[in-house]
């Protein structure tokens, strides 16, 4: 259904939520753990995980929020800081999924 959809992967694991997947989630990153695991046919991206919802919904053109993203597919650059935009939030590359668990929260 989501076959080679943009996702945009925003959660974080938790143990209390969900269970015995949260460790090695956490030992190898959200995002990569999801990408092998549950995702490996999307155009995974990893944003707006890394800080506090209520930093997002603070943020103003004037006052923007910097968002890291990190996703595998360049192409889709465009499309990610244009979202990130649209949210007063000023778009950070930080690499690929593999190396994206600098965003776990």
């Amino acid at each position: 259904m989501v076959k080679g959809k943009i996702v945009v992967l925003c959660d974080n694991a938790y143990s209390g939520r969900d269970g015995e997947v949260a460790a090695p989630a956490k030992q190898t990153g959200v995002a990569y753990y999801a990408q092998q695991h549950y995702y490996p046919d999307v155009k995974l991206v990893r944003a707006f995980s890394s800080l506090p919802v209520y930093n997002v919904g603070s943020a103003t053109a004037d006052n923007p929020v910097s968002i890291p993203y990190a996703l595998d597919d360049d192409v889709l650059k465009p499309t990610i800081e244009q979202l990130i935009k649209a949210v007063d939030g000023t778009p950070k590359y930080i690499g690929k999924i593999i190396d994206s668990r600098s965003l776990d929260y």
